[in-house]
């Protein structure tokens, strides 16, 4: 029997949006730049990172997956993890974010 059965990955797993550290000047700058240039030319220039989506195993409180996430898919990529979370067995959900233990 394999000890996933009847789990749900919300039982192993978190997700949760993680600002990046604070930038210092220069990185500010440089983020000003970059949004100001991606006003001129949407759609050519990717956002830039607004936070970071975090997977955390429960049981260990070890952070298992991290991904960058810019504002257009931040809130979307969150809700849809969650689902995955209340959805999948922590077997299915590991494959599909490619978490190894």
């Amino acid at each position: 029997m394999n000890m996933d059965d009847g789990a749900r990955a919300r039982d192993r797993y978190t997700a949760a949006l993680i600002p990046p550290r604070r930038d210092s000047r220069p990185r500010q700058i440089i983020r000003a730049l970059w949004l100001s240039a991606r006003e001129l030319a949407p759609g050519f220039i990717p956002p830039p990172t607004l936070a970071y989506l975090v997977i955390t195993d429960s049981a260990t409180g070890r952070r298992v997956a991290r991904r960058p996430v810019d504002a257009d898919e931040a809130g979307g990529l969150l809700a849809t993890v969650q689902n995955q979370l209340e959805r999948d067995t922590p077997e299915r959900f590991r494959r599909r974010w490619a978490i190894t233990t």
